[in-house]
């Protein structure tokens, strides 16, 4: 018997999307050893999440009782998932629900890879349904500190850390259409961090110490995976076989909040003081 693929999916009030999701991209595709577990962080239609369960008994839901967020989310249906089955999964599979698989073979394709057994932590080609843009590798080099630390100082004010968003957008943007930036390479290769709408953990990425134990529900997750990988010396691996195109900020949103920004500037004191200092 196939050891399983767990695939883990955040809802936060968004039962529509996620179920929409699985009906469409995860149950016509899917390998017999996947799993996809719902974790409800917020729910407002809990009959759209029990309709899904019973199409599909590969498809289960655990509700965590209130918000975690992203990765403290991932980590607790994980770990609940751990206290049904006792066996840590091949592999978990962290996914946004605004994303679309173009390729059909794209699961199986994974699966086949994750068989295979040549990566910690991997990231496949995210293509940006806005522009085009390809998204991983998300982070091909470490931070600075210089720029997280200013990232830290301009996020203690909303006005101004919108001010630093819009310039890094513009600056990015003009550099993917100047083709500066945002281009891939055809073949796989290794990244210090991948983007968070799609993230695969091989069981060795759990097995050589490494966690989704981060203490914030947004931002700076991307962060904090790469600097496990980077500690633990993981393979972190981008493969543009793989492709996912993704609609992007479903529940953030582009323009952040001052609650959120208060969140983001908290997250990255946090990650100076843990990775920097």
């Amino acid at each position: 018997m196939a050891e399983k693929i767990l695939i883990v999916i955040m809802n936060y009030f968004n039962e529509e999307e996620v179920c929409s999701f699985i009906r469409s991209q995860v149950i016509p595709y899917k390998t017999d050893e996947m799993e996809v577990l719902v974790v409800i962080n917020g729910v407002a239609d809990h009959s759209l999440l029990n309709d899904i369960t019973r199409e599909s008994g590969d498809i289960s839901t655990v509700d965590a009782g209130k918000n975690l967020g992203y990765l403290p989310g991932a980590r607790f249906g994980l770990n609940t998932y751990l206290s049904r089955r006792k066996l840590m999964p091949e592999a978990v599979i962290i996914s946004n629900t605004d994303v679309i698989f173009p390729d059909p073979e794209m699961l199986r394709k994974l699966s086949l890879k994750i068989s295979a057994k040549g990566f910690d932590i991997l990231g496949p080609d995210v293509i940006s349904s806005f522009d085009g843009e390809h998204i991983n590798p998300y982070l091909p080099q470490r931070i600075s500190e210089r720029k997280m630390r200013t990232i830290a100082f301009f996020s203690r004010n909303f006005l101004a850390y919108s001010g630093l968003l819009l310039i890094s957008f513009l600056k990015h943007w003009a550099g993917y259409k100047m083709k500066v930036s945002g281009q891939v390479s055809s073949e796989p290769s290794e990244t210090y961090g991948i983007h968070g709408s799609f993230m695969v953990f091989a069981k060795s990425f759990f097995e050589k110490g490494g966690t989704l134990d981060y203490p914030f529900p947004l931002f700076g997750e991307e962060i904090f995976i790469s600097e496990t990988g980077r500690t633990l010396n993981l393979r972190t691996l981008f493969d543009p076989e793989l492709k996912v195109i993704h609609s992007g900020h479903s529940t953030t949103g582009f323009i952040k909040k001052p609650r959120s920004v208060k969140g983001l500037h908290e997250a990255y004191l946090y990650l100076i003081k843990t990775f920097y200092s």
